[in-house]
């Protein structure tokens, strides 16, 4: 049992013992979640006992509030429940239970211990009669949610509504289509609205809580309850109950969504036999309806979908690399990214491209351990606004509308949005199929990678791509050097503010820091809303002192931006209908009365429909010159948000607020604003008054073209968007921030100086986070953990849980990108402050998506099309650690023999009639490497070692040496792969011999089949022994990764194309973050291809790490173990000081069975042979069983089993 199932238990316990004692069974039930608003619960109870008492007078009826004590100071206060007459009143005083899932759960607790029926009523669908009308909650709904309940027409009743047609755009788009196509019903109700239920389902709901998602405690309850009863069949009937009220959502829009996408998703994803949509056919049914059919949608201005597409483009930034690219078909990302760069009012997304983003996610979300379930879910959301506004777009009433009832102009059809929705339905259906093969056969789609680029990942799972080499004034660069030397500095700085702040080390591992630095920002949020920044946020007046007290940190923010003359001539022209209809004038005269033009300009961004945007940005890119801008104080704008509550739910002003020079803040709704609400505040609005004078700034730029001067600040207004790591959008938008961290430094210290002892205080603390503001590491454990304020902030605001996600997290990942390409762009002569009049330049072309890294580094274009093999979960089991031999060291420097004197190391093993025979590296006095050779019986003592190198450099590119042989037996020859080193340049060379010559050492027959990759950096190669398909296959090292690559014969140089990257560097401090490469040469397992690597952290320590790979595809990694299984302890590792060659070194060639066998079981014991500290050679073992976690040696197995069973 959780924690908070432990919490909540002891708050429902008592009350259900008492009425089960004090009022036994009951008919009905009504619950009542009183928890964001109950201004009005004494009229709406009223209304309720009205209904009971007019349709039910015979029935025992028991009203049960959940209610929430709006103190909730005392940490110490009991629960609160009441019994009166047929009332219950239930009051949790946890915060944590405070929540819209689980106050359902206790009113079905109740409902269930009482035996009895349950209607569930929503607060804020209820208007008092005075303002109500025919609106709203009345007696008579009871009557109609109930009564096909009592009448056993259905076990779960939903209300539908007339309703404003983005009223229910979760449901429409979302739950209905997709349940739909899963479950065969077609539903029209109104989600969250309330709901009644028959006593039969409740023990179904409740004695499957534990295993409830842990959204459905939340808002995504509602989705829950639905799907459950369907997955249970039950009979779903709807109900009419008229219009519905306009009230506003309880939480932002896309916080809903994403809980019930994940939501669903779990559902959905349940274990075969909970899947019961798996046997449904492709077929769509009706439910019961009750009551009235009216036209579903009001008849009312069409709704903006300028925010809308504006997070859709957002979302393609954050989420096209991280996720879509890694879960959807090229084809599709590549129509994303089409449709994204489509002008505003011809944009459109399709149902059926809708329908598969929606099918592939749900595929992902199962079926793709490598990326976090909750990222996939967020990643979604964006998708699903940019299908919102394509829908918007394409129901807007034009020419060819056939309904004689809609109007011109701004209207949409009603009846015409509910074919269309009727149509996306269908479209869901249609492509079911396409969803139910996927799902059986778990197809992914596989990811090219260029070996002309080097890739890491400083964000985990957000590749950074670059050139590998970049030409410097002084030469050539190797771009890998200058990432870990910026790398480095982060460590150091993180490093540096956990200690100063913290009191811990990187060795306090990352739930530690994190909750450490959870418990700091809230010492913050609580000095600001305290000491530094008071006000109410929920009120208008409190948003207003907030803000005026934010502004006047910074008195003299000024911008480039519009007269209010222009802004009045414009409005004229083109009165803004809806902002003058919601706040009651009667024209535009009236209006330009109390506020100014600059303040209406500002607002038609929130208030009007996309077509009067269109109309405002041709109108500008027409008429727009440099004197019709000024530089002019940038004023905050406050507003309710229940007048304008588009602005709760997008997050970032559009950049038309900032030609205005306004910075438009709405107040929030209770309950919102997680729990750094006034850090996100404080920093966001300082945020838009940073933006709005760099806009300025561009725009005055702009001013010295004047005859293209409106197209410029247009394109800059309507094409401020980029998704590239180093796109100029990027640059920009970190830039920003840069200076918003110099801002908060200098307000932090004025709070400091002040004469308060408290305000400095709290000004002190500020001062110091502030300086963790772009800092975030990925610890040795594997998580990522940030230091930024407004990161934590803004994950929380959002509805994050925890401490940000990896993927969450966009500060962190522009800076460090922006701080590597500088230091690049620094590289190659260039300077730091004239990269920003190109920006400049690029916004005011539409090309603020230009990848400045492809336009000054020579990136490759198309790096983006590299896409790793591996899908491994991040959570991964630890292998089992390699025992070392007790005879090591198992060869010494001989120091008789001249060429290997000085160190032996690196060696490959075969074995060769009944004998291992080890190729080991060997340095003498000149500093060449050779190969020498050893031979054991029993493979962990030396029984014979020839005074002589069995292989030498024979080629100007192996002067210095051949090194790290790898060896395998293949098509009847030994094939030895080996390092030629120049003393410049390493390479991978190949040369054989056949068995036979080799066992009677006729090194003379030695055949060199020449350079691999001629003139190309590279090392760390492996053959495969066996073909794949008809091709060899072999992993190289392209630094820092392993890569992959076929041919089709031995004959060298091996094709370039096709090659792709095995495995990537993991990011931060990771034991193998700095380099990886392959190490000894593929063992053939019961499982796949066992592989010894090696990898290197910021230390320089070189550790061995296993992984195994599919046996039909070198390309599919099965596992890959998050820890070494061998590392520098010995004194021959670690090193001895004027002895060893390099400290901190183990590094494998070879690997061998102990004993010969094709195919090695869990009882096998595996012999890796390795360097020490590059100077001595010794030997480890293992069982395969012990290399390999069971589980995933029994998911191989059960993998296996079933394709097996499928191909019968």
């Amino acid at each position: 049992m959780s924690e908070l199932e432990k919490i909540y238990q002891d708050s429902i316990t008592a009350a259900l013992s008492r009425a089960a004692e004090e009022i036994g069974k009951a008919d009905l039930a009504v619950g009542i979640p009183f928890l964001f608003d109950g201004t009005e619960k004494e009229q709406m109870l009223a209304a309720v006992e009205t209904g009971l008492s007019t349709f039910f007078p015979r029935s025992k009826a028991v009203i049960i509030c959940l209610t929430v004590d709006q103190d909730l100071s005392s940490q110490n206060k009991e629960d609160f429940t009441e019994f009166k007459e047929n009332i219950i009143t239930l009051s949790y005083n946890n915060r944590k239970l405070i929540k819209k899932g689980w106050a359902i759960r206790g009113i079905m607790d109740l409902a269930l211990a009482l035996d009895a029926d349950l209607v569930i009523l929503e607060p804020a669908l209820f208007a008092p009669a005075a303002e109500a009308g025919t609106v709203g909650l009345t007696p008579d709904w009871i009557r109609l949610l109930y009564q096909p309940i009592l009448e056993g027409h259905a076990s779960l009743v939903l209300p539908r509504f007339k309703i404003s047609l983005p009223g229910n755009s979760i449901a429409d788009h979302f739950v209905f289509p997709l349940l739909g196509a899963l479950y065969n019903l077609e539903l029209r109700a109104c989600l969250g609205a309330g709901l009644a239920l028959n006593r039969n389902l409740l023990p179904g709901y409740l004695n499957d809580a534990g295993n409830w998602p842990e959204e459905a405690f939340e808002f995504g309850i509602d989705a829950w309850l639905l799907v459950h009863a369907l997955e249970q069949g039950a009979e779903v009937a709807e109900v009419y109950l008229g219009q519905k009220p306009s009230v506003a959502l309880p939480v932002d829009l896309n916080y809903l969504f994403v809980q019930t996408v994940q939501v669903l998703s779990q559902a959905i994803g349940k274990k075969p036999s909970q899947q019961s949509w798996r046997k449904k056919p492709a077929a769509l049914r009706s439910p019961l309806i009750f009551g009235a059919r009216e036209s579903y949608y009001h008849q009312y201005f069409a709704p903006n979908y300028r925010g809308y597409l504006a997070n859709f483009r957002r979302g393609l930034i954050r989420f096209f690399e991280a996720v879509w690219s890694r879960i959807f078909p090229e084809e599709l990302t590549a129509q994303l990214q089409e449709i994204a760069g489509l002008p505003e009012d011809k944009f459109s997304f399709p149902a059926v491209l809708w329908a598969q983003v929606v099918y592939d996610s749900l595929l992902a979300y199962n079926f793709i351990p490598g990326l976090r379930q909750e990222d996939i879910a967020a990643s979604l959301r964006p998708l699903f606004e940019g299908r919102l506004a394509g829908f918007l777009n394409e129901i807007s009433v034009h020419d060819s509308c056939s309904q004689l009832t809609c109007p011109p102009g701004e209207a949409f059809c009603p009846s015409f949005a509910r074919e269309r929705i009727d149509a996306q339905m269908d479209t869901f259906i249609a492509r079911k199929q396409y969803f139910m093969e996927r799902w059986f056969h778990h197809k992914e789609a596989l990811q090219p990678f260029l070996p002309e680029i080097a890739y890491w990942e400083y964000i985990p799972g957000v590749p950074i791509i670059l050139p590998l080499l970049i030409k410097s004034p002084e030469g050539t660069e190797h771009v890998s050097v200058i990432y870990e030397q910026l790398l480095k500095e982060y460590k150091e700085q993180f490093e540096q503010f956990i200690r100063d702040n913290l009191g811990l080390t990187t060795k306090d591992g990352s739930f530690k820091i994190a909750y450490a630095l959870r418990k700091l920002l809230l010492q913050v949020e609580e000095d600001m809303d305290e000491l530094l920044l008071p006000g109410d946020i929920h009120t208008l007046s409190g948003m207003c002192s907030l803000v005026e007290q934010i502004f006047r940190l910074l008195p003299s923010a000024r911008s480039f931006s519009l007269k209010s003359g222009v802004a009045e001539k414009f409005l004229r022209e083109h009165p803004p209908r809806n902002l003058i209809t919601i706040w009651g004038y009667q024209d535009i005269d009236e209006l330009f009365q109390e506020h100014d033009p600059l303040d209406v300009l500002a607002l038609t961004s929130w208030s009007e429909e996309i077509k009067y945007t269109t109309r405002i940005n041709e109108w500008f890119r027409e008429n727009l010159q440099p004197e019709h801008l000024e530089i002019s104080p940038i004023k905050p704008l406050v507003v309710d948000y229940r007048e304008f509550p588009a602005l709760s739910s997008i997050k970032e002003a559009p950049v038309l607020n900032y030609l205005a020079s306004r910075v438009v803040v709405s107040s929030l709704r209770r309950g919102s604003g997680g729990e750094f609400p006034k850090i996100r505040l404080f920093t966001t609005i300082l945020k838009s008054i940073i933006e709005s004078e760099q806009f300025g700034l561009a725009w005055e730029s702009f001013a010295r073209n004047r005859k293209e001067f409106g197209t410029m600040v247009m394109n800059s207004i309507e094409r401020h968007w980029g998704m590239g790591s180093f796109s100029a959008h990027s640059i920009f938008e970190n830039r920003q921030h840069q200076l918003l961290k110099e801002r908060l430094k200098k307000i932090a210290g004025h709070y400091r100086k002040a004469g308060e002892k408290d305000v400095a205080a709290a000004g002190e603390l500020l001062e110091r986070m502030i300086e963790g503001y772009h800092l975030g590491l990925t610890l040795p454990d594997g998580h990522f953990i940030t230091a930024s304020l407004w990161s934590w902030a803004s994950y929380s605001f959002k509805g994050g849980k925890d401490f940000p996600t990896p993927l969450s997290l966009m500060i962190e990942r522009r800076w460090f990108n922006s701080e590597l390409f500088f230091s690049c762009y620094e590289k190659i002569g260039g300077k730091r402050e004239n990269i920003f009049p190109k920006i400049f330049e690029l916004m005011g072309q539409g090309r603020e998506a230009e990848d400045l890294a492809v336009l000054y580094l020579g990136a490759p274009e198309h790096g983006k099309k590299v896409i790793l093999k591996h899908k491994l979960d991040k959570e991964l089991p630890p292998a089992g650690r390699l025992k070392r031999s007790s005879f090591n060291p198992l060869l010494i420097p001989v120091r008789e023999n001249r060429w290997e004197s000085k160190y032996v190391l690196n060696c490959g093993a075969i074995r060769l009639n009944g004998l291992v025979h080890i190729f080991y590296r060997a340095v003498g006095e000149d500093g060449i490497s050779r190969l020498g050779l050893a031979i054991s019986r029993d493979g962990l003592r030396v029984d014979e070692r020839l005074p002589e190198p069995v292989f030498v450099p024979g080629h100007e590119s192996e002067k210095m040496g051949c090194e790290d042989p790898r060896l395998i037996v293949i098509e009847g020859r030994v094939y030895m792969l080996y390092t030629a080193y120049d003393g410049i340049t390493p390479q991978i060379a190949l040369a054989s011999i056949t068995a036979d010559d080799l066992v009677n050492h006729r090194w003379q027959h030695w055949h060199r089949h020449g350079l691999v990759f001629p003139n190309f950096p590279n090392k760390d190669a492996v053959l495969f022994p066996e073909r794949f398909h008809g091709k060899l296959a072999m992993y190289h090292r392209i630094n820092p990764n392993i890569w992959g690559t076929f041919s089709d014969s031995f004959d060298t140089p091996w094709p370039r194309e096709d090659h792709y990257i095995v495995m990537g560097t993991r990011s931060g401090m990771m034991w193998d973050a700095v380099k990886i490469g392959a190490g000894a040469q593929p063992l053939k397992t019961k499982y796949g291809w066992l592989l010894i690597y090696h990898g290197v952290d910021y230390s320089f320590c070189y550790r061995l790490g296993v992984f195994l790979t599919s046996l039909h595809n070198p390309a599919e990694i099965l596992y890959r173990s998050p820890n070494p299984v061998l590392e520098p302890e010995t004194s021959y590792e670690v090193g001895v000081f004027g002895q060893s060659w390099v400290p901190n070194v183990v590094f494998t060639c070879g690997a061998l069975p102990a004993a010969e066998k094709e195919i090695l079981d869990d009882d096998d014991e595996i012999l890796v042979y390795y360097g020490g500290a590059d100077t001595v050679i010794g030997v480890a073992c293992a069982t395969l069983a012990h290399l390999i976690p069971a589980r995933f040696r029994e998911e191989i197995k059960n993998s296996a089993k079933g394709k097996s069973s499928d191909h019968k």
